[in-house]
Protein backbone atom coordinates (compact mmCIF):
# COMPACT_ATOMS: atom_id res chain seq x y z
CA UNK A 1 0.00 0.00 0.00
CA UNK A 2 1.07 3.50 -0.14
CA UNK A 3 3.62 4.85 2.22
CA UNK A 4 2.69 8.36 2.10
CA UNK A 5 5.18 10.17 0.51
CA UNK A 6 2.90 11.55 -2.61
CA UNK A 7 5.01 9.46 -5.13
CA UNK A 8 4.26 6.03 -6.56
CA UNK A 9 7.07 4.07 -5.70
CA UNK A 10 8.05 0.48 -8.00
CA UNK A 11 5.61 -2.30 -6.55
CA UNK A 12 3.10 0.07 -4.64
CA UNK A 13 -0.41 0.19 -4.72
CA UNK A 14 -1.99 3.78 -4.61
CA UNK A 15 -5.42 5.14 -4.26
CA UNK A 16 -5.97 7.74 -7.31
CA UNK A 17 -8.52 10.40 -6.63
CA UNK A 18 -9.60 12.94 -9.19
CA UNK A 19 -11.31 16.23 -9.13
CA UNK A 20 -13.99 17.02 -11.83
CA UNK A 21 -15.39 20.10 -12.67
CA UNK A 22 -18.86 20.62 -14.27
CA UNK A 23 -18.41 23.66 -16.94
CA UNK A 24 -21.47 22.50 -18.87
CA UNK A 25 -24.51 24.04 -18.92
CA UNK A 26 -26.88 21.40 -17.07
CA UNK A 27 -26.20 19.68 -14.11
CA UNK A 28 -24.80 15.90 -13.85
CA UNK A 29 -26.17 13.25 -12.28
CA UNK A 30 -24.46 9.76 -11.38
CA UNK A 31 -21.19 10.38 -12.97
CA UNK A 32 -19.04 7.58 -13.00
CA UNK A 33 -15.53 6.78 -14.07
CA UNK A 34 -14.02 3.88 -15.92
CA UNK A 35 -9.83 4.03 -15.75
CA UNK A 36 -7.72 2.24 -18.01
CA UNK A 37 -4.21 2.13 -19.08
CA UNK A 38 -1.61 0.06 -22.03
CA UNK A 39 1.22 0.97 -19.95
CA UNK A 40 3.41 -2.10 -19.04
CA UNK A 41 4.52 -0.55 -15.73
CA UNK A 42 1.26 -0.11 -14.46
CA UNK A 43 -1.70 -2.33 -13.15
CA UNK A 44 -5.57 -1.04 -12.28
CA UNK A 45 -6.95 -2.82 -9.13
CA UNK A 46 -9.99 -1.23 -9.36
CA UNK A 47 -10.67 0.81 -11.91
CA UNK A 48 -14.97 1.79 -11.30
CA UNK A 49 -15.36 4.78 -9.30
CA UNK A 50 -18.44 7.16 -8.27
CA UNK A 51 -18.45 10.70 -8.35
CA UNK A 52 -21.97 11.87 -7.72
CA UNK A 53 -23.66 14.33 -8.45
CA UNK A 54 -22.37 17.74 -10.04
CA UNK A 55 -24.27 20.65 -10.12
CA UNK A 56 -23.26 23.42 -13.15
CA UNK A 57 -19.90 25.18 -12.09
CA UNK A 58 -19.25 22.94 -9.28
CA UNK A 59 -16.49 20.41 -8.16
CA UNK A 60 -16.61 16.67 -7.52
CA UNK A 61 -14.47 14.01 -6.24
CA UNK A 62 -13.93 9.75 -5.94
CA UNK A 63 -12.46 10.50 -2.55
CA UNK A 64 -15.46 8.08 -0.98
CA UNK A 65 -14.61 6.04 -4.27
CA UNK A 66 -11.10 6.53 -4.90
CA UNK A 67 -9.27 4.29 -8.03
CA UNK A 68 -6.73 2.05 -7.42
CA UNK A 69 -3.55 1.72 -8.70
CA UNK A 70 -0.31 -0.64 -8.26
CA UNK A 71 3.04 0.18 -10.06
CA UNK A 72 5.28 -2.83 -11.60
CA UNK A 73 7.66 -3.85 -9.24
CA UNK A 74 10.71 -3.82 -12.34
CA UNK A 75 9.21 -0.30 -13.03
CA UNK A 76 12.23 2.45 -13.50
CA UNK A 77 12.55 5.25 -11.75
CA UNK A 78 10.91 8.55 -13.42
CA UNK A 79 8.82 6.80 -15.59
CA UNK A 80 5.63 8.37 -17.18
CA UNK A 81 2.92 5.90 -17.43
CA UNK A 82 -0.44 6.87 -18.83
CA UNK A 83 -4.10 6.68 -17.89
CA UNK A 84 -7.25 7.05 -19.92
CA UNK A 85 -10.50 7.83 -17.70
CA UNK A 86 -13.61 7.85 -19.72
CA UNK A 87 -16.51 9.53 -17.62
CA UNK A 88 -20.16 9.10 -18.36
CA UNK A 89 -23.95 9.84 -16.80
CA UNK A 90 -25.58 8.76 -19.58
CA UNK A 91 -25.19 6.12 -22.68
CA UNK A 92 -24.93 8.74 -24.72
CA UNK A 93 -22.74 11.53 -23.14
CA UNK A 94 -18.79 10.00 -22.72
CA UNK A 95 -15.80 12.08 -22.29
CA UNK A 96 -12.71 11.40 -22.26
CA UNK A 97 -9.33 11.87 -20.08
CA UNK A 98 -5.89 11.77 -20.27
CA UNK A 99 -3.80 11.25 -17.31
CA UNK A 100 0.11 10.51 -16.70
CA UNK A 101 1.42 9.03 -13.32
CA UNK A 102 4.95 9.51 -12.84
CA UNK A 103 6.48 6.37 -11.17
CA UNK A 104 9.57 6.59 -8.65
CA UNK A 105 11.58 9.62 -8.67
CA UNK A 106 13.38 10.71 -11.74
CA UNK A 107 17.46 10.95 -11.39
CA UNK A 108 17.74 14.53 -12.22
CA UNK A 109 16.14 18.10 -12.58
CA UNK A 110 18.80 20.61 -14.57
CA UNK A 111 17.61 24.48 -13.65
CA UNK A 112 19.43 26.84 -15.08
CA UNK A 113 18.42 30.40 -14.84
CA UNK A 114 21.68 31.93 -16.24
CA UNK A 115 20.96 34.20 -18.75
CA UNK A 116 23.57 33.10 -21.11
CA UNK A 117 22.73 29.36 -20.48
CA UNK A 118 26.37 28.02 -20.44
CA UNK A 119 26.29 24.82 -18.46
CA UNK A 120 22.75 24.24 -18.12
CA UNK A 121 22.48 22.43 -21.93
CA UNK A 122 25.95 20.46 -21.04
CA UNK A 123 25.27 18.99 -18.04
CA UNK A 124 22.24 17.89 -19.10
CA UNK A 125 22.99 16.52 -22.76
CA UNK A 126 26.03 14.64 -20.75
CA UNK A 127 23.82 13.06 -18.02
CA UNK A 128 21.09 12.06 -21.07
CA UNK A 129 24.09 10.07 -22.98
CA UNK A 130 25.30 8.61 -19.75
CA UNK A 131 21.93 6.59 -19.48
CA UNK A 132 20.39 8.96 -16.44
CA UNK A 133 16.52 9.99 -16.63
CA UNK A 134 15.92 13.92 -15.56
CA UNK A 135 14.69 16.96 -17.10
CA UNK A 136 15.96 20.05 -18.00
CA UNK A 137 14.04 24.13 -17.27
CA UNK A 138 15.69 27.19 -18.08
CA UNK A 139 12.58 28.96 -17.07
CA UNK A 140 13.13 32.32 -14.59
CA UNK A 141 11.12 32.14 -10.86
CA UNK A 142 10.70 28.36 -11.62
CA UNK A 143 7.44 27.70 -8.99
CA UNK A 144 9.45 24.34 -7.69
CA UNK A 145 5.87 22.53 -7.51
CA UNK A 146 7.35 19.39 -8.07
CA UNK A 147 10.86 18.79 -6.48
CA UNK A 148 10.03 15.86 -4.52
CA UNK A 149 9.76 14.19 -8.03
CA UNK A 150 13.85 14.43 -8.14
CA UNK A 151 16.49 12.80 -7.01
CA UNK A 152 18.75 15.81 -7.71
CA UNK A 153 19.14 19.25 -8.68
CA UNK A 154 21.64 20.90 -10.65
CA UNK A 155 21.76 24.48 -10.42
CA UNK A 156 23.38 27.05 -13.03
CA UNK A 157 23.12 30.39 -11.56
CA UNK A 158 25.90 31.93 -14.31
CA UNK A 159 28.70 34.34 -13.70
CA UNK A 160 28.34 38.21 -13.57
CA UNK A 161 26.94 40.06 -14.81
CA UNK A 162 24.57 37.83 -16.02
CA UNK A 163 23.50 35.66 -12.79
CA UNK A 164 20.98 34.80 -11.30
CA UNK A 165 20.39 36.09 -8.03
CA UNK A 166 18.49 33.25 -5.83
CA UNK A 167 16.71 36.15 -2.83
CA UNK A 168 16.74 35.24 0.49
CA UNK A 169 12.48 35.59 0.62
CA UNK A 170 11.86 33.92 -3.30
CA UNK A 171 10.04 31.01 -3.65
CA UNK A 172 12.09 28.88 -5.46
CA UNK A 173 14.67 29.43 -2.21
CA UNK A 174 12.30 28.01 -0.30
CA UNK A 175 11.58 25.35 -1.79
CA UNK A 176 15.55 24.38 -2.81
CA UNK A 177 15.84 24.50 0.62
CA UNK A 178 13.11 22.23 1.90
CA UNK A 179 14.43 19.78 -0.71
CA UNK A 180 18.00 20.44 0.88
CA UNK A 181 17.06 19.64 4.43
CA UNK A 182 14.27 16.93 2.86
CA UNK A 183 17.79 14.80 2.23
CA UNK A 184 17.86 15.58 -1.41
CA UNK A 185 21.36 15.77 -3.50
CA UNK A 186 22.00 19.11 -5.11
CA UNK A 187 24.55 20.80 -7.30
CA UNK A 188 25.17 24.52 -7.07
CA UNK A 189 27.49 26.93 -9.57
CA UNK A 190 27.66 30.39 -9.54
CA UNK A 191 30.51 33.04 -9.42
CA UNK A 192 28.99 35.48 -6.75
CA UNK A 193 26.56 33.08 -5.06
CA UNK A 194 28.91 32.04 -2.46
CA UNK A 195 30.43 35.39 -1.66
CA UNK A 196 29.19 38.81 -2.99
CA UNK A 197 25.09 37.52 -3.89
CA UNK A 198 24.63 37.10 0.16
CA UNK A 199 26.71 39.73 1.20
CA UNK A 200 25.43 42.45 -1.43
CA UNK A 201 22.55 41.24 -3.42
CA UNK A 202 20.31 40.25 -0.40
CA UNK A 203 21.18 36.44 -1.97
CA UNK A 204 20.09 33.65 -0.03
CA UNK A 205 23.11 32.00 2.14
CA UNK A 206 23.34 28.67 1.01
CA UNK A 207 27.21 28.12 2.58
CA UNK A 208 26.02 26.49 5.78
CA UNK A 209 23.86 24.01 3.75
CA UNK A 210 27.24 23.46 1.75
CA UNK A 211 30.06 23.55 4.19
CA UNK A 212 31.78 26.34 2.63
CA UNK A 213 32.93 29.15 3.81
CA UNK A 214 33.31 32.15 1.41
CA UNK A 215 36.59 34.15 1.49
CA UNK A 216 35.97 36.95 -1.09
CA UNK A 217 35.06 38.17 -3.88
CA UNK A 218 37.46 36.90 -6.32
CA UNK A 219 38.63 38.63 -9.25
CA UNK A 220 39.16 37.01 -12.60
CA UNK A 221 42.09 34.94 -12.90
CA UNK A 222 40.79 31.97 -12.41
CA UNK A 223 43.27 29.87 -14.57
CA UNK A 224 43.73 25.69 -14.48
CA UNK A 225 41.90 24.02 -12.13
CA UNK A 226 42.85 20.68 -10.51
CA UNK A 227 41.06 17.75 -8.20
CA UNK A 228 41.88 16.87 -4.38
CA UNK A 229 43.22 13.78 -3.64
CA UNK A 230 41.14 11.45 -2.28
CA UNK A 231 38.22 12.93 -3.10
CA UNK A 232 36.19 12.10 -6.34
CA UNK A 233 37.73 14.88 -8.26
CA UNK A 234 41.43 13.01 -7.61
CA UNK A 235 43.46 12.95 -10.81
CA UNK A 236 41.27 15.59 -12.37
CA UNK A 237 42.92 18.39 -14.14
CA UNK A 238 41.48 20.78 -16.33
CA UNK A 239 42.46 24.20 -18.43
CA UNK A 240 39.43 26.63 -18.21
CA UNK A 241 38.32 28.75 -20.78
CA UNK A 242 34.51 29.80 -19.69
CA UNK A 243 33.36 32.95 -18.12
CA UNK A 244 35.92 34.82 -15.14
CA UNK A 245 34.61 37.68 -14.19
CA UNK A 246 34.44 37.94 -10.47
CA UNK A 247 34.53 34.53 -9.52
CA UNK A 248 33.76 33.92 -5.68
CA UNK A 249 36.61 32.29 -3.88
CA UNK A 250 35.83 29.99 -1.64
CA UNK A 251 36.40 26.73 1.38
CA UNK A 252 35.31 24.15 3.23
CA UNK A 253 34.23 24.14 6.60
CA UNK A 254 33.24 21.69 8.86
CA UNK A 255 32.18 18.80 7.40
CA UNK A 256 32.82 19.95 3.90
CA UNK A 257 35.58 19.13 1.79
CA UNK A 258 37.59 20.73 -0.93
CA UNK A 259 37.24 19.08 -4.11
CA UNK A 260 38.99 21.73 -6.93
CA UNK A 261 41.86 24.50 -6.02
CA UNK A 262 43.15 27.03 -8.93
CA UNK A 263 46.63 25.99 -8.73
CA UNK A 264 48.21 29.31 -10.38
CA UNK A 265 45.90 31.50 -8.29
CA UNK A 266 46.43 29.52 -5.12
CA UNK A 267 42.80 29.04 -4.03
CA UNK A 268 40.18 26.85 -3.90
CA UNK A 269 37.11 27.06 -6.01
CA UNK A 270 35.10 23.46 -4.98
CA UNK A 271 33.46 22.14 -1.92
CA UNK A 272 31.55 19.25 -1.28
CA UNK A 273 29.82 17.87 1.82
CA UNK A 274 28.24 14.92 3.06
CA UNK A 275 26.26 15.85 6.13
CA UNK A 276 23.76 13.71 7.50
CA UNK A 277 21.10 12.80 4.95
CA UNK A 278 21.91 14.65 1.90
CA UNK A 279 24.85 15.52 -0.10
CA UNK A 280 26.29 18.77 -1.58
CA UNK A 281 28.43 20.11 -4.41
CA UNK A 282 29.03 23.74 -4.95
CA UNK A 283 31.57 25.43 -7.18
CA UNK A 284 32.22 29.17 -8.24
CA UNK A 285 33.08 28.37 -11.83
CA UNK A 286 30.99 27.12 -14.29
CA UNK A 287 31.63 23.15 -15.38
CA UNK A 288 30.43 24.39 -19.55
CA UNK A 289 34.04 26.54 -19.28
CA UNK A 290 36.23 23.16 -18.30
CA UNK A 291 38.40 22.07 -21.63
CA UNK A 292 38.44 17.64 -21.87
CA UNK A 293 41.30 16.50 -22.01
CA UNK A 294 43.05 13.21 -22.34
CA UNK A 295 43.06 12.78 -18.03
CA UNK A 296 39.98 14.73 -17.47
CA UNK A 297 36.53 15.23 -19.30
CA UNK A 298 33.14 17.10 -18.05
CA UNK A 299 31.64 13.95 -18.28
CA UNK A 300 33.87 12.10 -15.72
CA UNK A 301 33.36 15.21 -13.69
CA UNK A 302 29.51 14.80 -14.21
CA UNK A 303 29.62 10.91 -13.62
CA UNK A 304 31.75 11.28 -10.79
CA UNK A 305 28.86 13.95 -8.72
CA UNK A 306 26.31 11.54 -9.64
CA UNK A 307 28.21 8.54 -7.92
CA UNK A 308 29.45 10.69 -4.76
CA UNK A 309 25.41 11.57 -4.77
CA UNK A 310 24.90 7.84 -5.55
CA UNK A 311 22.21 7.78 -8.08
CA UNK A 312 23.26 5.10 -10.48
CA UNK A 313 21.53 5.19 -14.24
CA UNK A 314 18.95 2.43 -15.36
CA UNK A 315 21.13 1.43 -17.94
CA UNK A 316 24.52 -0.31 -16.53
CA UNK A 317 24.64 0.37 -12.36
CA UNK A 318 27.74 -0.54 -10.01
CA UNK A 319 25.99 -2.82 -8.02
CA UNK A 320 26.63 -6.36 -5.32
CA UNK A 321 26.02 -9.82 -6.30
CA UNK A 322 22.23 -10.05 -7.51
CA UNK A 323 22.10 -13.15 -4.78
CA UNK A 324 23.38 -12.88 -1.33
CA UNK A 325 26.31 -15.43 -0.58
CA UNK A 326 27.00 -16.35 -4.47
CA UNK A 327 30.64 -17.05 -4.06
CA UNK A 328 32.08 -15.04 -6.33
CA UNK A 329 33.80 -11.99 -5.81
CA UNK A 330 35.01 -8.82 -8.19
CA UNK A 331 37.74 -6.23 -7.05
CA UNK A 332 39.31 -3.93 -9.58
CA UNK A 333 42.66 -1.47 -9.94
CA UNK A 334 44.08 0.84 -9.80
CA UNK A 335 40.43 2.85 -10.33
CA UNK A 336 41.36 5.89 -12.50
CA UNK A 337 43.63 3.48 -14.86
CA UNK A 338 45.24 4.51 -17.93
CA UNK A 339 46.34 1.74 -20.11
CA UNK A 340 46.38 -1.01 -17.41
CA UNK A 341 43.51 -2.53 -15.68
CA UNK A 342 43.69 -5.45 -12.90
CA UNK A 343 41.02 -6.92 -12.51
CA UNK A 344 40.69 -9.38 -10.01
CA UNK A 345 37.96 -12.31 -9.36
CA UNK A 346 37.37 -15.43 -7.42
CA UNK A 347 34.27 -18.18 -7.65
CA UNK A 348 32.93 -20.93 -5.24
CA UNK A 349 30.85 -22.04 -7.68
CA UNK A 350 31.06 -25.38 -8.78
CA UNK A 351 30.03 -27.91 -11.83
CA UNK A 352 30.46 -26.60 -15.80
CA UNK A 353 28.61 -22.72 -14.70
CA UNK A 354 30.93 -20.34 -16.88
CA UNK A 355 32.13 -17.30 -15.64
CA UNK A 356 31.63 -14.30 -18.13
CA UNK A 357 33.44 -10.97 -17.68
CA UNK A 358 31.70 -8.15 -20.06
CA UNK A 359 32.91 -4.61 -20.37
CA UNK A 360 30.30 -1.84 -21.42
CA UNK A 361 30.94 1.56 -22.19
CA UNK A 362 28.88 4.17 -20.03
CA UNK A 363 25.90 4.53 -22.97
CA UNK A 364 25.60 0.64 -21.65
CA UNK A 365 26.84 -0.55 -25.06
CA UNK A 366 29.02 -3.97 -24.76
CA UNK A 367 32.55 -3.30 -25.68
CA UNK A 368 34.76 -6.09 -24.69
CA UNK A 369 33.25 -9.71 -23.47
CA UNK A 370 35.10 -12.87 -22.59
CA UNK A 371 34.71 -16.15 -20.94
CA UNK A 372 36.99 -16.76 -17.97
CA UNK A 373 39.07 -19.51 -16.62
CA UNK A 374 38.44 -21.39 -13.02
CA UNK A 375 40.87 -22.93 -12.69
CA UNK A 376 44.08 -21.29 -12.01
CA UNK A 377 46.87 -21.27 -14.73
CA UNK A 378 50.43 -22.52 -13.98
CA UNK A 379 51.49 -19.31 -15.96
CA UNK A 380 52.71 -16.42 -13.57
CA UNK A 381 53.41 -13.56 -16.49
CA UNK A 382 51.51 -10.57 -16.67
CA UNK A 383 49.33 -11.23 -19.94
CA UNK A 384 46.42 -9.55 -21.32
CA UNK A 385 42.21 -9.96 -21.09
CA UNK A 386 41.14 -13.89 -20.34
CA UNK A 387 43.86 -15.55 -18.77
CA UNK A 388 45.09 -15.68 -14.90
CA UNK A 389 47.65 -13.57 -13.24
CA UNK A 390 49.58 -14.42 -10.34
CA UNK A 391 46.96 -16.85 -8.88
CA UNK A 392 46.69 -16.71 -4.84
CA UNK A 393 43.67 -17.31 -2.39
CA UNK A 394 41.01 -15.24 -1.38
CA UNK A 395 41.61 -13.76 2.37
CA UNK A 396 38.22 -14.95 3.10
CA UNK A 397 39.39 -18.50 4.47
CA UNK A 398 37.29 -19.67 1.88
CA UNK A 399 39.01 -22.23 -0.27
CA UNK A 400 38.23 -20.15 -3.37
CA UNK A 401 40.91 -18.90 -5.27
CA UNK A 402 41.81 -15.52 -6.90
CA UNK A 403 42.29 -14.74 -10.76
CA UNK A 404 43.69 -11.94 -12.24
CA UNK A 405 43.50 -10.37 -15.79
CA UNK A 406 44.56 -7.54 -17.00
CA UNK A 407 42.41 -4.96 -19.39
CA UNK A 408 44.88 -2.69 -21.64
CA UNK A 409 42.11 -0.11 -22.67
CA UNK A 410 40.91 -1.75 -26.18
CA UNK A 411 37.41 -3.32 -27.43
CA UNK A 412 37.50 -6.79 -29.25
CA UNK A 413 38.64 -5.33 -32.34
CA UNK A 414 41.26 -4.12 -30.69
CA UNK A 415 40.77 -0.17 -30.90
CA UNK A 416 42.07 1.56 -27.97
CA UNK A 417 39.14 3.15 -26.02
CA UNK A 418 38.51 6.58 -25.24
CA UNK A 419 38.49 7.94 -21.78
CA UNK A 420 35.31 7.65 -19.58
CA UNK A 421 33.38 6.04 -17.67
CA UNK A 422 32.85 1.92 -18.17
CA UNK A 423 31.43 -1.31 -16.03
CA UNK A 424 32.90 -4.49 -15.18
CA UNK A 425 30.57 -7.09 -15.17
CA UNK A 426 31.01 -10.58 -14.06
CA UNK A 427 28.16 -13.24 -15.16
CA UNK A 428 27.94 -16.70 -13.83
CA UNK A 429 24.46 -17.85 -14.77
CA UNK A 430 22.00 -16.04 -12.71
CA UNK A 431 24.29 -14.01 -10.75
CA UNK A 432 26.15 -10.65 -11.69
CA UNK A 433 28.65 -8.27 -10.02
CA UNK A 434 29.05 -5.46 -11.56
CA UNK A 435 32.29 -2.32 -10.75
CA UNK A 436 32.36 1.27 -12.22
CA UNK A 437 35.97 2.24 -13.29
CA UNK A 438 37.27 5.14 -14.93
CA UNK A 439 39.90 5.40 -17.91
CA UNK A 440 41.56 7.57 -18.35
CA UNK A 441 44.44 8.73 -21.55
Amino acid sequence: MSNGNGIIEPGEEVNLINFIKNIGGVDIQNLTGLLTTSSPYLLITDGIANFGDILIDSIANNSFDPFKIRASPQSPNGIDAELKLLLSYDPMNIDTILLKVLIGKKDYLVWDPDRNHSSGPIIHSILQNLGYYGDYSNAEFNSFEHLKNYKSIFICAGVAYQNYVLFRESHETKEIVNFIEGGGCIYLEGGECWYFDPLIMYGYDFNPYFMIHPLNDGSSNLGPVEGMPGTFTNLMFFDYSGENFYLDQIDSRGDGFRIFYDQDDDYYCGVASAVENRKTVGISFEIAGLVDNQNATKEILIDSIMHFFEIEHTDIEERPPTISGSGITLLTSPNPFHDRLVIQYASEITGNRKLILRIYDASGRQVKSSILPQRVSSKDEEVTWGYPLNPGYCDTGRSAKIHRVVWDGKDDQGYILPSGVYFCRLISGEITITKKVIKLQ
